[in-house]
C-alpha cells in the first residue's frame, strides 16, 4: 500500500525510538488506573484511516475529526483522508459518518491536524497535501465544511485557498484559530521567505473570496524559531505557538505574537530550549493556555532521559516569560515516551496528554499528571497495545462534561495488519 512521505517519515522516527525502548525496557502488568473504551476502530477503506489530529466535541457530544489516508479518493490507493463524525447514541453507543471524502480534482489531500467550528457550527481545517498546485502532489488547502440544512442532508465542502506559491505559504500544519470576525489564523511547516514556515491570516471578502495575510515568515538564527506547529490564542487576540527548530540552541521555540494598534504584529520569543541543561527539544505541537495565561506543552526529546518533557511558561510580574519543566519522561520502565501532541487540564490544574511511544507495552499511554508541592507525580491513565486496542496516540485529548477524556490514536484497532495502519477512536473513563 503506497503511503506518503510524511507518514513515512513518522514510521521511521518511531522504528527508531523503538529500537532505544526495547534495549532499556522490562515489561510487566501495570496496574490500570482508568477504564479505556475503544469507540471506532478505522480501516474500512471507505472510512478513515490513520487519525492524527485528535478531536473535537458539538454542543451534544458528538465528535468531529480528521484522518489522514482512506475515503474513497482516488480509486484504488491509498486513500486522501476524510472528515468524519461520530454520533453518539442513546444507548451509548457510537456511529460513524464520513462528512467529507478528500481528493478529488484540486481538493485537498492528507490532513494531519483536527478540526475548529466557528459560532454557526461550520467546520473549518487544512490539508497537509493537494489543491492541484504546482508543486510535486499540491501545497495543501484550507476549507469550510457547512452543515446541512435538515438532519441526514450532506455536508458541503468549500476550499478556502489553494497555497501555491512558496513565499505565501506550503503545507498547513496543526488546526486553526477561528476569531469572534470569522477570520481564520495557522501557520504551514514550509514556505515563506526562508521555506521554514509562516504564520498566516485568511479574511473573508465579499462574494466569498478569501484572502490571505502573511503575519510572519520564521527565518534561521537564535532570535527566531522555524517549522511552527499550530497556535493557541488569547482572550486579548495574543497568538502563542512552538517551534520544532530554531531558537538560541536550534532546539526549538515557544513564540507569542500581539496585534498592534493600527496593524501589524509583534513577535517575542518565549523560550529557546536548550539540550544541555535538562530542558526538552523539539515540541511536535502547539501548547496550552491555562486558566492563569500560563502556557503549557510538551517536548518530544530531551529532558533527564532524552525521552521528552512536560514544560510550562510563566509570565512574571515584570513581563519576562520563564520556563520550568514539570516532568522528564524515561525515568521508569514502563513510562510514556516520546510524548505528542496538546496537553489539557481539569478544573483543579493537573495536566493530562499522551506519550507517541513507552508504556508497559511500549506502544504509547495517556497519563495524568498532578501538581505536588515544589513537584508533579505522573499517573499512567492507560497503556496502549492490547489486542484491538490503538497504537500511537497523537493529537489533542478533550473532556466531556463527565470528565472523560477522548483522542486518537495513528495506528491499531480491529482492522490494524501489514497492510492497514488502522486507527482509533478511544474513551478515557476517570470516573
Amino acid at each position: 500500500m503506497p503511503e506518503d512521505k510524511y507518514l513515512s517519515c513518522l514510521k521511521i522516527s518511531r522504528l527508531k525510538t523503538l529500537l532505544t525502548i526495547f534495549a532499556i525496557l522490562v515489561a510487566y502488568d501495570a496496574p490500570v488506573t482508568a477504564q479505556e473504551r475503544l469507540i471506532h476502530s478505522f480501516g474500512n477503506r471507505a472510512d478513515g484511516n490513520t487519525a492524527f489530529g485528535g478531536v473535537i466535541s458539538d454542543s451534544v457530544g458528538n465528535l468531529y475529526g480528521t484522518t489522514h489516508g482512506g475515503g474513497t479518493f482516488p480509486a484504488g490507493a491509498y486513500g486522501a483522508g476524510v472528515v468524519f463524525e461520530l454520533l453518539r447514541q442513546a444507548d451509548g453507543s457510537w456511529t460513524e459518518q464520513v462528512l467529507h471524502d478528500f481528493g478529488q480534482g484540486t481538493d485537498g489531500r492528507g490532513p494531519t491536524a483536527g478540526l475548529a467550528f466557528d459560532g454557526a457550527g461550520n467546520l473549518y481545517g487544512a490539508t497537509y497535501y493537494g489543491g492541484g498546485t504546482p508543486c510535486q502532489g499540491g501545497c495543501g488547502i484550507v476549507y469550510e465544511l457547512q452543515p446541512p440544512a435538515a438532519q441526514g442532508g450532506t455536508w458541503t465542502e468549500s476550499v478556502l485557498y489553494r497555497f501555491s506559491t512558496a513565499i505565501n505559504g506550503l503545507n498547513p500544519h496543526g488546526p486553526l484559530i477561528v476569531d469572534a470576525e470569522g477570520n481564520l489564523f495557522g501557520v504551514t511547516q514550509f514556505g515563506g521567505t526562508a521555506n521554514l514556515g509562516v504564520l498566516f491570516e485568511l479574511v473573508p471578502q465579499d462574494g466569498g473570496v478569501w484572502i490571505e495575510k502573511v503575519i510572519h515568515s520564521f527565518t534561521l538564527g537564535a532570535r527566531d524559531g522555524n517549522y511552527p506547529n499550530g497556535l493557541t490564542r488569547d482572550p486579548a487576540g495574543n497568538l502563542y505557538g512552538t517551534t520544532s527548530g530554531g531558537g538560541a540552541h536550534n532546539s526549538g521555540t515557544v513564540f507569542e505574537f500581539s496585534p498592534q494598534v493600527g496593524g501589524g504584529w509583534s513577535e517575542k520569543l518565549l523560550h529557546s530550549f536548550n539540550p544541555n541543561n535538562g530542558d526538552g527539544t523539539l515540541p511536535a505541537d502547539t501548547v496550552t493556555l491555562g486558566p492563569d495565561g500560563s502556557l503549557y506543552g510538551m517536548t518530544g526529546l530531551g529532558g533527564l532521559y532524552n525521552s521528552g518533557t512536560v514544560f510550562e511558561v510563566i509570565r512574571g510580574a515584570d513581563g519576562v516569560w520563564s520556563e520550568s519543566v514539570l516532568y522528564s519522561f524515561g525515568g521508569d520502565s514502563a513510562d510514556g515516551v516520546d510524548p505528542w501532541g496538546t496537553v489539557v487540564l481539569d478544573s483543579t490544574g493537573n495536566v493530562y496528554g499522551e506519550t507517541n511511544l513507552g508504556g508497559s507495552l511500549a506502544e504509547g499511554t495517556v497519563f495524568e499528571l498532578t501538581r505536588g508541592t515544589g513537584s508533579w507525580s505522573e499517573t499512567v491513565l492507560h497503556n496502549f497495545g492490547n489486542g484491538d486496542d490503538g497504537l500511537f496516540p497523537q493529537g489533542s485529548l478533550i473532556f466531556d462534561h463527565r470528565g472523560n477524556i477522548y483522542g486518537t490514536s495513528v495506528m491499531g484497532g480491529a482492522f490494524f495488519s501489514l497492510t492497514d495502519n488502522g486507527g482509533t477512536v478511544f474513551q478515557i473513563r476517570t470516573q
